[in-house]
């Protein structure tokens, strides 16, 4: 379950569960639609329990972070 979102400078932070998912500037994430067409070519796809999906494409220099969010700060 994705619990929230927050963004610092140039990143956005997904809260799913108890994981934290940071993507920086260069990294675009797009949210489709059930059966909406999406590009063939991509760093994540996060296919969600009603059909949307989540996925993110980088451009040059964009990254992309997972880890878990025990121990951490809301200004990590």
């Amino acid at each position: 379950m994705i619990d929230g979102a927050s963004s610092f400078g140039g990143f956005v932070q997904l809260h799913i569960e108890q994981t934290r998912l940071v993507v920086s500037d260069g990294a675009n994430l797009r949210l489709y639609g059930p059966g909406e067409k999406h590009p063939a070519k991509h760093q994540l796809y996060m296919e969600l329990d009603d059909g949307r999906s989540l996925l993110c494409t980088i451009q040059m220099y964009g990254r992309i972070w997972v880890f878990p969010e025990e121990g951490m700060t809301d200004n990590a």
